[in-house]
């Protein structure tokens, strides 16, 4: 094979290798833009700024509609997200489950805020045409939130959904929180508010076409060395 096919093949060779971005400032995170993958637990996590604006009862009915954008998705619990948390980060943050919070000085969140997408921000933006520190006159990206709603049970229930919050606040102290907490009503919906949807990874694996095509292409490649070696 010529030099220039040689060079073509290699370049649809490389096409079809899959490329995602690993996020350094977190643990084992690839990031897809619109989701991430935390690969300790081998899940997806859809950034939560997709899914604000709705109630809890639509989402439900969401995850069960094939044409939804989120068919094939479902909530995580709490101990799922605190597990996240804990993973990406490298803390022990303890929330596995009702009630519970936790504080660390330092900006600890930040990095899986900005994963997630901050409705704080959405928010605002829907509601001042700006971000929440230009409406109060702070510092850029000081006050920074994630809230998801989460189903710690897999029900429908109104006991079983819960807030988790993640908070980079770093306005009058430097205080980074996660916590979870009851929710308004699982008919409320706000800009403010999204759902912490999960789903086996579906990442980085590639399908058997583009693997023989790669395999092909590298043998190839070698055979022009194989054939020199003989002669």
């Amino acid at each position: 094979m010529n030099k220039k096919l040689r060079i073509v093949f290699l370049g649809l060779v490389l096409f079809c290798i899959p490329i995602s971005q690993t996020h350094a400032a977190l643990i084992g995170v690839v990031d897809h833009d619109d989701y991430f993958t935390d690969t300790q637990s081998g899940l997806d996590w859809l950034d939560v700024t997709q899914s604000a604006n709705i109630s809890f009862t639509q989402m439900q009915s969401n995850l069960l509609d094939e044409q939804s954008e989120f068919y094939g998705w479902r909530y995580a619990s709490i101990k799922e997200f605190g597990q996240m948390v804990d993973n990406t980060t490298g803390l022990k943050t303890g929330i596995t489950g009702g009630y519970q919070m936790y504080l660390k000085e330092g900006e600890e969140f930040g990095d899986l805020i900005a994963l997630f997408g901050s409705t704080l921000d959405l928010y605002a933006l829907q509601t001042f045409g700006h971000d929440i520190e230009t409406e109060n006159g702070w510092a850029a990206d000081s006050v920074e939130q994630t809230r998801g709603m989460l189903n710690n049970f897999n029900t429908g229930a109104q006991d079983a959904v819960f807030i988790g919050d993640l908070y980079n606040y770093d306005h009058s102290s430097s205080i980074d929180r996660v916590n979870t907490n009851n929710v308004n009503g699982i008919d409320h919906a706000s800009y403010q508010t999204g759902s912490y949807l999960i789903r086996t990874s579906q990442a980085s694996i590639p399908t058997p076409a583009p693997l023989l095509l790669i395999l092909a292409g590298l043998l190839i490649l070698l055979l022009p060395g194989i054939n020199t070696k003989k002669n």
